[in-house]
């Protein structure tokens, strides 16, 4: 997934996110992210389909800030967001290949106030 910011946003980089929750653990879903690869200025809150019968698995990995416009004299004037999102279901239940399956992440920055 990715997500473009406003034109002209410059996000605070004295704001780390400190803590994030990268996967849920279940049907083989797997991710080493931590608060500290989310580039600084950044904070996405993470959340997945829960069921106690399938356990849908869910995880979010490489979160990703690049420049996606500049302008004339080369300074940044727009940035992209991007974030891997993986889900899967467990094989337990009546038919697993119609069980539910979800991720999000709600991206936000913290623009710099001059």
């Amino acid at each position: 997934m990715t997500a473009a910011f406003p034109e002209n946003a410059t996000q605070d980089e004295s704001f780390q996110q400190k803590n994030v929750r990268a996967t849920n653990g279940k049907s083989g879903a797997r991710s080493n992210m931590r608060g500290q690869d989310i580039p600084k200025g950044v904070l996405i809150i993470t959340s997945g389909k829960e069921d106690d019968v399938y356990k849908p698995g869910w995880a979010v990995s490489d979160p990703e800030l690049k420049a996606i416009e500049r302008d004339d004299s080369g300074k940044v004037t727009r940035y992209e967001f991007g974030l891997k999102l993986f889900c899967a279901v467990g094989s337990g239940g009546a038919n697993p290949h119609f069980a539910e399956c979800s991720v999000s992440a709600e991206v936000c920055y913290k623009p710099l106030r001059k």
